[in-house]
């Protein structure tokens, strides 16, 4: 459905900038909604999927301020959403063998076991995008990295 049908529109944009912009907070939002959907029965929101993903892709202890960098939501409050890992059982934290404020941080193997199931079910991640073909949707992730520059 095309944009201006979904948001129910009266005028037009005012330019193509202005919708291809309103389009992209559109679809990810409703991206977002999709993968919460996804993980909702595994009880962990995105941003501690994305966590889990960082910390299984370390292959070593990283600090919560490494971890904040490689977040996708800048956002995330670390420290509270590590605690909250640690209590799930996902996450090993231990102090920092040369500094005793920082914390290193692992993922622990009911951690890896969670990311593992929910990666069995990464069809239904790719389904979502099921409308583009693969050269759509490399080109999409070329015009999107374009826009950051």
């Amino acid at each position: 459905m095309r944009l201006e049908q979904e948001l129910q529109m009266k005028k037009p944009f005012r330019n193509t900038y202005h919708r291809a912009a309103i389009n992209i907070v559109f679809t990810n939002n409703w991206l977002c909604s999709q993968i919460k959907e996804h993980l909702k029965p595994f009880d962990i929101t995105m941003q501690q999927y994305n966590m889990l993903r960082i910390l299984r892709g370390a292959d070593e202890p990283v600090s919560t301020s490494c971890i904040r960098e490689r977040m996708i939501d800048k956002m995330s409050d670390t420290s509270r959403m590590v605690e909250r890992l640690c209590q799930k059982g996902w996450v090993n934290r231990d102090a920092c063998c040369f500094d005793k404020r920082r914390v290193a941080v692992t993922i622990s193997p009911k951690g890896k076991q969670l990311i593992e199931s929910i990666e069995a079910l990464s069809h239904d991640f790719d389904d979502m995008m099921n409308n583009l073909s693969p050269e759509e949707a490399e080109l999409l992730g070329k015009l999107l990295d374009k826009i950051r520059k």
